[in-house]
């Protein structure tokens, strides 16, 4: 399974599922990715690092993992590697003005809204985070998109759309990311995860 060329596998909670609450929702996210990092790598055991980072203990592979609305995303790769997914919706300006910098406002896409931008600013930095293995200890206004792709940490995006018609934006972040998939998951194709 070894390769640098990461994969993200992508899947939601069950419809039957929907209406349990934040924090069921939450809780069903993090046992799907653990089945899929289960699936994947049956007989793993998951360490943590100083600022909470997971590794397998006796392989080579990298992994990380994020949730958002009804999706979670966990990508695995043969090097370090950072994923964020966010649910596309409108942030509050004096939040976005803690982590979208005046450089940052440079690599906003042609024809993006504003509501993406912001969100596929603060997941690109937020996977950055997970990459470093840092993670989020404050807002992330020190990381810039544009410079720390100078640096090596290579970026790619993913528009996502959930079974209900959300948009999310899914940052990859890593030596490989240039070259990421995603695959889409059933949760019926999942172990019990429930």
């Amino acid at each position: 399974m070894k390769s640098d060329a990461p994969v993200v596998y992508i899947t939601n909670i069950p419809a039957n599922k929907f209406g349990i609450g934040k924090r069921g929702i939450a809780e069903l996210l993090s046992n799907a990715a653990h089945a899929i990092l289960g699936s994947l790598f049956p007989e793993e055991r998951v360490m943590r690092a100083e600022h909470g980072k997971p590794y397998f203990e006796d392989r080579e592979e990298r992994f990380s993992i994020s949730h958002s609305g009804i999706l979670s995303a966990v990508a695995v790769s043969g090097s370090e590697i950072g994923v964020d997914i966010e649910r596309v919706r409108p942030l509050r300006p004096a939040l976005v003005s803690k982590f979208v910098s005046d450089r940052d406002r440079s690599c906003a896409l042609c024809g993006e809204s504003e509501e993406e931008f912001c969100i596929r600013m603060w997941s690109a930095k937020e996977a950055y985070l997970k990459y470093t293995g840092e993670g989020i200890c404050s807002y992330p206004c020190g990381v810039s998109v544009l410079e720390d792709s100078v640096l090596g940490a290579h970026y790619r995006f993913f528009r996502v759309c959930d079974p209900l018609g959300d948009i999310y934006i899914l940052s990859v972040v890593g030596p490989g990311a240039l070259s990421a998939r995603a695959l889409f998951i059933s949760p019926g194709d999942l172990p019990s995860c429930t």
